[in-house]
């Protein structure tokens, strides 16, 4: 090969990783989402929180806003819940999980439950919000955020198959997914097939708590 085509190809190479090398750190960094008059504006995010958590404006289940999850957060394992008041499997695991909750956080809080619902209608999440232990939720018209963490974790329930398709799906509902501060997997509770015993695999002094830095 022509060794100035070679010197040429190079000064070529050494550009395109001159320009990737902060393009790819830019991509990396969390990034959170804001709405200006219909443009959308990306920045980056200095949250500790793993997305799409981060977006997902969480509420309690009395229906008021976090307005600081972070804290929330702070020093607790969290297990994202996925059920739908119309399943029967969920109706019935809703009371154990309540129990292991209560007991779990009898000392002192040391988990955090984040429910995400499927596939119900206003009216039935808000009577499944009332019958829930004191935890969080992804409000209802945050669906986007919803339809993320369930193909992020792999648990959503037969019937939103066809909008959510089936390749990654670990079960139907109940589950809850033990995740990390990145965001990671921990554990996958199968409730729909397991019921309460799967909350056996859920020890909190197995699992480093997530910390806000604070």
């Amino acid at each position: 090969r022509n060794p100035g085509t070679q010197a040429i190809l190079m000064r070529n190479l050494l550009s395109v990783l001159a320009f990737a090398s902060p393009l790819n750190a830019w991509i990396r960094a969390p990034k959170s989402i804001r709405f200006n008059r219909g443009a959308v504006r990306v920045h980056t995010s200095t949250s500790t929180l793993p997305e799409p958590i981060s977006f997902a404006a969480l509420i309690e289940t009395s229906g008021t806003p976090v307005d600081d999850l972070e804290h929330r957060l702070n020093g607790k394992t969290v297990g994202v819940y996925f059920a739908a008041a119309w399943c029967p499997a969920c109706r019935s695991f809703l009371p154990s999980l309540k129990a292991w909750y209560e007991a779990a956080n009898s000392k002192e809080q040391k988990v955090e439950i984040i429910f995400v619902s499927s596939g119900e209608t206003k009216k039935e999440y808000d009577a499944h919000l009332a019958a829930m232990g004191k935890w969080l939720a992804v409000p209802h018209d945050n669906a986007l955020s919803g339809d993320t963490l369930k193909k992020q974790y792999g648990a959503w329930a037969g019937a939103e198959s066809m909008r959510l398709g089936v390749f990654g799906r670990k079960s139907g509902v109940p589950a809850i997914a033990v995740i990390d501060q990145e965001g990671g997997l921990i554990k996958f509770l199968n409730a729909e097939s397991q019921g309460a015993r799967c909350l056996g695999d859920w020890v909190p002094s197995e699992i480093p708590p997530w910390s806000s830095g604070c």
